[in-house]
């Protein structure tokens, strides 16, 4: 983790960034829509079973599943069953990172000297707070490599992406995108990853792309549950896109704007990260405020995304706060889910396909509706790793 791209600092970040940047351009990410398929199919069949047996849903487990299932066939061309397999150590390894406690030792140490532990863990090649997982997943990304190498053909998920992408002399100039290139990051050069890098990329893919996506996706089933006319809304859009005989792809998933607005309030009001940091590489002053060199920056995302001055009624449920019109009302900075600047998430586009293709998936089979399990508005939430209902959610559903 600790040379993870959002570990690393300075030349050798802009580096690692300009190597990686072309696994997540558009082009690539529209291929990896094939690998949410099976996943899917996989998800209805539990979600119906869920159904036949009366039990409610408990959202959480089903979507953290499903999570861990795509990440494991995008990322590694792994299939892992992990819907179906809980006991896999994929599953194992990846579910103990967000149990951990901040009140664990290990945690404790790294905040209380965080550069301290980083310098430790990169010279003596030790993991502090995950050391068995860390072991389980260098064996298995071992594994995979030398399997690719002896493969004509080998699966475009990411790891064979990255691996890809080392072995250009220059990053494709054709697919840089200002979301994913920003002016800050210029000055990278492609360069060789070895394998400790490789594998804390592939490492921080898992961290990132599981407890993210999987919570702000049952944040969105819970949302639209208890407030059924936004989920007709979105239903009634999908049914005009997707129909018996046509299948849910990328194309088709850029016409689901309401869908979109629903993602991006539910991001604005449970936000996965509820703030974030930034350490000043140089001295400057800002509004009559100085700010010296190696001060960090937090930035509160929670906060800002619920001042009444920049979201009225921000404990509402409103969608049509992302209207075009009310987006280009705000200042950008008013909203930042993924980080903002040149140190913005890199997964972006991937973590909002997969949101927006399984939620459309979900609606286009099921409406959701409350069990008695189910808590009411306003929903109790606890701060973590990632903001976290404090009682899991449970719904129930029904087949369209």
């Amino acid at each position: 983790v600790n040379k993870g791209l959002t570990a690393i600092d300075d030349q050798h970040w802009k580096d690692v960034r300009s190597t990686i940047t072309p696994a997540f351009t558009t082009g690539k990410i529209k291929h990896m829509t094939t690998f949410l398929d099976d996943s899917l199919a996989t998800l209805d069949d539990i979600i119906s079973e869920y159904i036949e047996s009366g039990k409610p849903i408990p959202v959480k487990e089903v979507l953290g599943c499903f999570a861990l299932d795509v990440i494991a066939k995008s990322a590694f061309g792994m299939d892992i069953d992990a819907q179906r397999d809980k006991h896999s150590p994929f599953v194992k390894h990846a579910t103990e990172i967000f149990s951990i406690k901040l009140t664990n030792y290990r945690i404790a140490l790294g905040l209380m000297f965080p550069q301290l532990m980083r310098s430790l863990q990169n010279v003596f090649k030790f993991q502090l707070i995950f050391p068995e997982g860390d072991r389980f997943y260098k064996c298995a990304l071992r594994a995979i490599i030398a399997e690719r190498e002896k493969q004509e053909k080998p699966k475009l998920d990411f790891l064979q992406l990255l691996l890809n992408a080392t072995k250009q002399e220059k990053s494709d100039p054709v697919e840089a995108d200002k979301e994913l290139v920003h002016d800050k990051a210029v000055g990278g050069k492609t360069v060789k990853l070895d394998e400790y890098d490789l594998m804390a990329q592939c490492f921080t893919f898992i961290v990132a792309g599981y407890e993210t996506t999987s919570t702000t996706l049952q944040f969105a089933l819970y949302l639209l549950t208890v407030h059924p006319e936004v989920q007709d809304k979105c239903y009634e859009q999908i049914a005009s896109v997707v129909d018996e005989t046509s299948h849910l792809n990328y194309d088709r998933l850029q016409q689901l704007t309401y869908l979109e607005k629903v993602i991006s309030e539910t991001l604005r009001m449970y936000t996965p990260s509820q703030r974030t940091e930034r350490e000043c590489n140089s001295a400057i002053e800002i509004n009559g405020i100085s700010i010296e060199k190696g001060v960090i920056i937090c930035v509160p995302i929670w906060a800002i995304h619920h001042d009444p001055e920049i979201y009225p009624e921000p404990d509402k449920f409103d969608p049509e706060r992302f209207s075009p019109e009310n987006k280009v009302s705000r200042d950008p900075l008013a909203y930042m889910p993924f980080g903002h600047g040149p140190r913005n998430c890199i997964g972006m586009r991937f973590a909002q396909l997969e949101m927006k293709m399984a939620l459309a998936y979900l609606l286009h089979r099921f409406k959701f509706i409350p069990c008695a399990e189910t808590e009411s508005m306003p929903l109790k939430v606890k701060a973590g790793f990632s903001t976290m209902p404090v009682k899991p959610i449970f719904l129930s559903a029904v087949k369209r």
